[in-house]
């Protein structure tokens, strides 16, 4: 563990060297030393920004796949990880194989290192990262594990990190999910369930956690245990990470977002950019990222893409897209002179690396010299406000210096998912980030204020009884806003007579499903409520929560307890009923088709087969535990079916419960003496996709399946689990789409 002052120059000097000259005088020293301004972010001149974006953006395309060696049991089953190797080849972790695979420049298979390699076991890895003392040490982290394995080049194990010094808790890791190395032997090592970001040392010890303001060893709040939250520099299920510049960025997956922490001294939160939807810049559940020379490479897994970014979060390129990618999971760049000439990709349902190529010449053109370019705007705030200045609602550290602009005040407040409103003085350059409006006030002609512009439910349908929604909870205008993620009673505060005190309950008069919409729609930052019964206070309250929903709990489906244990939803709180307005970015879904949908067993009443056509993303399909669980639509007419899409619901084991599945097109419906794995098996039908293992790790993902080697006849798609004998399983779909040919 490093310490003392001569320790922290060295350290420095040895970043310093290796990432480039940094200026140290705003950044926080291990030994807390310096001064801290702000979030400790600098503010760019934005017409800067934009050009350095435009002449840096670049094109890429698939130019090869690779899949194994020649060999039988050579090809990769469910590629993740990938590392890029100093020499131009690359390793690749093959997790439900258990097993890693070495490759040459060009692809060719060089060596596998599996489970009966001595030391250690090597089962199911699915990250890998590599130490760049020169000592040739490999990190693995593996799918439920505790550990972080140490192995030579060759996979030969060294050693394992399994604890630390800490007495805050018995176990470092609970379920490490992302690895990257860092310099002279440290790593950042991710933890999606305890939603931690360590830094280790060589020996395995850790020396920081990464957070708003970075937490030393010996801090009282070392390594502490932390549930999902919005809030910068917190985490919801943060997976890979990456270095490049002075900066670790971090996937911040449930919150649709990357964050970036000062990783020379201080491991304090600097920036967070992104939030959930489609278009440029914008994510739907990353899950990897990997560094360039000048740009970030993330896996958007929801949306079947790769996404680059520059390091202030400008989008430079996105490729793959649905057609390419099914389940993209690791991802690594390789490259030549200087520039990302070719980026990894790795899909677990195709079972193959995708490999893309820079196109040459593809940069944008640069802006001409004269006039100079224009800020960029933001148009997802209301119109300033001038001479008005918010009062109340304060984010813990939202006060940005620097700043000139409402738009540049603005685009601040929307890279913050907490974020609901500002107030810019313009004559001290000081931007004033707002969870809510709180009241008004007037002020002098140098301060604008503005709130940001998001969805505004109408009528507040579909109504969704039984559904409790878990994320980033507000509270009330003047209570500000729960940025800790937990569930925690929204009628907290002073009572009053106010409208908004009313329809969250906190006066014991009760709200209705009306009152809770209009608030909703009058809340900057809400995207759902849910409505309960306050069994205390006798009355109906409502809950609002931002943009950022973890997850859409049918409350009916949990064990006893388990709400309260699992969301911190108080025991009094009873007769559950959400809304979830359609998020910026992300279509609303269409109108259902008429089709009908049968399945092997339901679960229960809310889970019945059409749930998963009914074109409502937060409801879902499930059988009952058993044996080749299937579930079936009805087309109506024969069609030419080329591939099914899957969205899986957001449930805590959706995940896991994908697995061996295998989709059939025909005419026979399962049932009634008809096996599922022995119908629809011969042409113009047959069998569409099949897979091995899982399909992917993370709750409420999209991949699509294609039909092999082309589309399949028939009126009925079947998906069904391919269990193996003495094995039940569970099947759920979110929603599931036919493509056609």
């Amino acid at each position: 563990m490093r310490s003392g002052a001569v320790a922290q120059l060295l350290l420095a000097a040895l970043v310093l060297s290796r990432f480039g000259v940094g200026t140290l005088a705003a950044t926080r020293t291990r030994a807390g030393s310096a001064a801290k301004s702000g979030t400790g972010r600098t503010v760019l001149d934005p017409s800067t920004r934009s050009a350095a974006s435009r002449s840096a953006r670049h094109t890429y395309t698939l130019v090869d796949t690779v899949r194994g060696g020649t060999q039988p049991g050579e090809q990769l089953v469910t590629p993740a990880g990938i590392l890029a190797m100093p020499d131009g080849g690359f390793m690749v972790a093959d997790t439900n194989a258990s097993r890693i695979l070495r490759f040459n420049s060009t692809g060719r298979l060089q060596y596998l290192c599996t489970t009966a390699e001595p030391g250690g076991r090597l089962l199911k890895p699915i990250g890998l990262a590599l130490d760049d003392t020169g000592a040739g040490r490999l990190y693995v982290i593996s799918a439920n594990s505790q550990t972080v394995q140490v192995r030579d080049l060759q996979c030969q194990w060294i050693t394992q990190w399994v604890g630390s010094a800490a007495a805050s808790i018995a176990r470092l890791f609970s379920q490490p999910s992302g690895i990257c190395g860092y310099t002279s032997g440290y790593a950042f090592v991710t933890d999606r369930t305890w939603n931690l970001a360590l830094e280790m040392d060589p020996t395995g010890e850790a020396v920081l956690q990464l957070s708003p303001t970075g937490t030393e060893a010996g801090d009282p709040l070392a390594y502490q245990r932390l549930g999902p939250s919005c809030a910068g520099g917190r985490f919801a299920s943060p997976a890979g990470c990456a270095m490049l510049g002075n900066s670790v960025f971090v996937v911040d997956t449930l919150n649709n977002r990357i964050q970036s922490f000062d990783a020379i001294l201080g491991g304090s939160f600097t920036e967070a950019f992104g939030t959930v939807g489609d278009s440029p810049g914008r994510f739907d559940r990353p899950t990897a990222l990997a560094a360039g020379p000048v740009s970030l490479f993330i896996v958007d897994s929801g949306n079947q893409r790769v996404q680059e970014i520059d390091e202030l979060g400008d989008p430079l390129s996105t490729f793959g897209g649905p057609g390419l990618l099914q389940a993209p999971a690791g991802i690594a760049v390789l490259e030549e002179g200087g520039q990302a000439a070719r980026v990894l990709v790795s899909d677990a349902a195709r079972g193959e690396v995708l490999v893309f190529q820079r196109v040459e010449g593809s940069a944008l053109p640069s802006p001409p010299p004269s006039p100079p370019p224009a800020p960029p705007s933001f148009p997802k705030c209301r119109p300033v406000e001038e001479g008005t200045e918010f009062e109340g609602g304060d984010i813990r550290n939202g006060l940005i210096n620097g700043v000139r602009t409402p738009a540049e005040c603005c685009g601040l407040c929307f890279a913050r998912p907490e974020c609901a409103a500002y107030s810019l003085d313009r004559s001290s350059r000081q931007c004033m980030l707002k969870a809510a409006v709180g009241w008004r006030r007037t002020s002098t002609s140098s301060v604008a204020s503005a709130q940001l512009l998001w969805p505004r439910p109408a009528t507040c349908a579909p109504r969704q009884p039984g559904v409790y929604l878990h994320g980033c909870i507000i509270q009330s205008p003047d209570a500000g806003t729960d940025i800790g993620g937990i569930g925690r009673a929204a009628a907290a505060g002073q009572a009053s007579s106010t409208p908004t005190s009313r329809a969250l309950g906190i006066t014991g008069v009760d709200a209705s499903w009306q009152e809770c919409c209009a608030l909703c729609a009058a809340t900057a930052a809400c995207a759902g409520f849910t409505r309960y019964f306050d069994a205390r206070k006798g009355n109906h309250a409502c809950q609002l929560v931002a943009a950022h929903i973890y997850e859409v709990v049918q409350v009916s489906s949990l064990p006893a307890g388990q709400l309260q244990r699992r969301y911190g939803v108080p025991a009094w709180w009873e007769s559950f009923e959400s809304y979830a307005a359609p998020l910026d970015g992300v279509p609303e879904p269409p109108p259902p088709p008429p089709y009908v949908a049968y399945q092997s067993s339901t679960l229960n009443a809310s889970t019945r087969a059409g749930a998963a056509v009914d074109g409502n993303y937060t409801t879902f399909s499930s059988t009952a535990a058993q044996v080749k669980p299937w579930w079936a639509v009805d087309l109506q007419s024969v069609q030419r079916v080329a591939s099914v899409t899957l969205t899986l619901p957001f449930t805590a084991d959706a995940a896991a419960l994908m697995r061996d599945v295998e989709v059939r097109v025909g005419q026979t419906l399962p049932g009634g003496g008809a096996a599922v794995d022995s119908i629809n098996a011969t042409p113009p039908g047959g069998v569409c996709s099949s897979s091995r293992g899982q399909l992917t790790r993370q709750a409420g993902a999209v991949f699509q399946l294609r039909c092999f080697p082309g589309p399949k006849q028939g009126r009925l798609v079947t998906v069904y689990i391919k269990s193996p004998a003495g094995r039940k399983d569970v099947l759920q779909i979110a929603e599931l789409a036919v493509q056609t040919a």
